[in-house]
């Protein structure tokens, strides 16, 4: 990001989220929690990809408030929803095939993405879905909505967080997490 920052000007970003984000667990989501994510040995620890979500969210957040204004950049987390995809394919075949009558099709979970990155203008909107959520734009949902609610194409949510205050710090903590992982310093 941080060497494509000035060719962005103007420009989007679309991270992708999941559904997933609701279940990174409730520890302190802090630097050590942060650098123990990034730094998982395969199979050691099963809330990485919750927590890869989560981030994502946190990041698009991030790069709003850090570059926002100052770059003309709007960045977009969206959530496909819970699809019948090759994510499935290590499952048992009743598993998949489960997911395959129930779920959403890849077509279906890609309109949020799409959405999210040719629609002209999404004002203050940062967290995209594909399903009717009762709650409104306004409020975040229950995660089992955000899994088999009815399917709209796209809409915009509020992803369920914590208040902004402690949201901003999470998201600040995991990104100088970044920083000092990757040795790159954003301006």
């Amino acid at each position: 990001t941080q060497q494509l920052l000035e060719e962005l000007r103007g420009g989007r970003i679309v991270n992708l989220s999941s559904v997933m984000h609701h279940f990174a667990g409730t520890q302190a989501k802090n630097a050590e929690y942060w650098e123990s994510m990034a730094l998982y040995q395969d199979g050691a620890n099963p809330g990485v990809y919750s927590a890869s979500k989560l981030a994502a969210i946190h990041f698009t957040n991030e790069l709003n408030r850090r570059y926002g204004k100052s770059h003309q950049i709007q960045s977009m987390a969206v959530n496909p929803g819970a699809c019948s995809s090759d994510i499935w394919r290590a499952k048992p075949k009743w598993l998949t095939q489960l997911t395959g009558k129930i779920y959403l099709t890849t077509k279906q979970g890609s309109a949020p993405s799409v959405a999210a990155a040719v629609k002209p203008d999404w004002g203050d909107a940062t967290y995209l879905q594909p399903l009717w959520l009762p709650t409104g734009p306004d409020r975040a949902a229950f995660p089992l909505c955000e899994i088999l609610a009815p399917y709209v194409g796209y809409s915009a949510v509020q992803p369920r967080l914590p208040p902004k205050e402690q949201s901003e710090k999470i998201a600040d903590d995991m990104w100088t997490t970044c920083e000092k992982l990757s040795g790159y310093s954003y301006p």
